[in-house]
């Protein structure tokens, strides 16, 4: 199911949210130049940046204080449980290492291309992929547009896509509120290869947050247990959040595209079960830049019953793309939809799959 159309007001609120951790990084940079005497010739330029990002940080938290607040009265438990997370993993050392980390590499991939960072009108991809799951998902967060990126200000997780499996209703778990991973539709569902390559990163171990709709304070990696694949000279893909002890692949170990790689978890940070999917320019998360890439041969469910075979295109935020109509998640219907033709040219690699000719018959199974 689509997300409802954002508001100027809501779009700003998700960067804002997004930037958070580097605007920590860049607050605590700065005053560590300034106490240890870095760059004195430049006093100026650091009070001015740490004041400025201190005022974004007093705006994000005034703001999260107010929604609390609201929150506080329906469900103060619940609430409780997520401030106190969230000031735990802000003030854990391994997140404002990775924070810091994350800023310089940020920097050095602006200063690698240019400030011209892989765009999808310029972009040539030298991989086909596939979807990374089987059956059919939803795209939570994740797009190629401004308004539907997962992280439009970050290089390293503009084109980067958040999914999950969700039900006819849109909810992603059984039981609302769902407490535990378990609970959620997406958890232990298969992980598969987008495309050929070998594997260059494959770690397990990382525990589960046992949690759901909070961040694990005691994660010691964002990214949790991830496999990272080589597809061609400066394409990998990355998927993060696995589920601990699912990881079936090893470094150097080549795989074929639909391969299973893993299973979705809900290791790292995140506030439930889904998978963190990306392509990028480099094996290393923290100096890669994310990659806008086409998928091939899937299908786009609407509404009405309907869906639409895409036979290469971008996703995007609120799309619900299956891998075939045949398969059926555990709790996600992928049966009972009409064909209204394939769109799109494979290999065409431009534009939107939407803003390519539909024509008249399915495609062939």
């Amino acid at each position: 199911m689509a997300r409802p159309i954002e508001s100027a007001g809501q779009r700003a609120w998700r960067w804002l949210r997004g930037a958070e951790p580097l605007l920590v990084a860049v607050t605590l940079a700065a005053w560590a130049a300034r106490r240890l005497g870095f760059l004195d010739g430049w006093r100026w330029a650091l009070d001015v940046l740490t004041v400025a990002t201190l005022a974004a940080l007093a705006l994000i938290w005034s703001i999260r204080l107010v929604q609390w607040g609201r929150a506080l009265v329906e469900a103060p438990r619940r609430v409780l449980l997520i401030a106190g997370s969230l000031l735990m993993t802000i003030l854990s050392p391994p997140v404002l290492l990775f924070s810091l980390a994350q800023l310089g590499g940020e920097l050095l991939v602006r200063l690698r291309y240019r400030g011209r960072l892989p765009a999808p009108d310029t972009y040539r991809q030298k991989v086909r992929y596939r979807l990374p799951v089987t059956g059919c998902w939803t795209v939570y967060n994740g797009g190629v547009t401004p308004e539907t990126s997962h992280s439009w200000g970050l290089a390293g997780q503009r084109y980067a896509y958040d999914l999950v499996v969700c039900d006819e209703d849109g909810r992603s778990c059984r039981v609302d509120p769902a407490r535990r991973p378990e609970d959620c539709y997406s958890w232990g569902q298969p992980v598969v290869a987008p495309a050929g390559g070998v594997v260059v990163t494959a770690r397990d171990g990382h525990r589960d947050c046992p949690w759901v709709g909070i961040v694990d304070p005691f994660a010691w990696s964002p990214l949790g247990n991830v496999v990272v694949i080589r597809h061609a000279e400066r394409e990998y893909s990355l998927l993060a959040h696995l589920q601990r002890g699912s990881v079936c692949v090893r470094p150097g170990q080549p795989v074929e595209a639909g391969q299973m790689v893993g299973r979705c978890g809900n290791s790292g940070h995140s506030t439930e079960p889904h998978l963190h999917f990306q392509v990028q320019d480099n094996p290393r998360f923290l100096l890669a830049a994310s990659l806008p890439v086409q998928f091939d041969g899937w299908w786009r469910l609407g509404s009405e019953s309907s869906a639409e075979y895409v036979s290469c295109g971008y996703l995007r935020s609120g799309d619900r793309a299956c891998d075939c109509l045949s398969a059926e998640v555990s709790g996600s219907v992928g049966l009972g939809y009409s064909s209204s033709g394939p769109i799109g040219e494979a290999g065409s690699g431009q534009g939107e799959a939407d803003d390519t000719q539909k024509k008249t018959k399915p495609p062939s199974s």
